[in-house]
């Protein structure tokens, strides 16, 4: 556990240090698009392993800088509320999820705690190659 816990602490700080990155440049575009993406996603992860219905939050959406940074903390509390709940017992419990297929078609889907705190981490990891090419 205290890898996960390691491993969302580095994410915490990656998405601060892209922020501040993102603040001090004029040329955001694609970047600033695929981090609201990378934030966007992980608050619905988080949505999933609360056991909430997270079929109506968006993934893709033009957003700004002042409502990444309030994504930033949001995403902080809500992961770290999450860790300091989860314990090697009742990590692999059952959480119930939406899979967004496309836009319109999703599909249910079960995945355990520990698949889905890996599966945030990979994604994001991946977007942030992504972002770092675009410029």
């Amino acid at each position: 556990m205290q890898t996960t816990h390691k491993l969302f602490q580095h994410l915490d700080w990656a998405n601060r240090e892209i922020l501040q990155a993102l603040r001090h440049t004029e040329m955001r575009g694609k970047a600033l698009t695929l981090f609201a993406h990378i934030l966007l996603a992980e608050r619905v992860w988080l949505t999933r392993l609360q056991g909430i219905d997270s079929s109506g939050l968006p993934i893709w959406a033009d957003i700004d800088l002042i409502h990444c940074d309030e994504l930033v903390e949001q995403n902080e509390q809500g992961f770290r509320a999450f860790l300091a709940d989860l314990t090697l017992s009742n990590a692999d419990r059952i959480a119930t999820a939406k899979a967004q297929r496309s836009r319109t078609r999703s599909e249910m889907f079960w995945r355990m705690s520990r698949c889905m705190v890996s599966t945030i981490e990979d994604r994001s990891i991946c977007c942030c190659g992504k972002m770092a090419s675009s410029r």
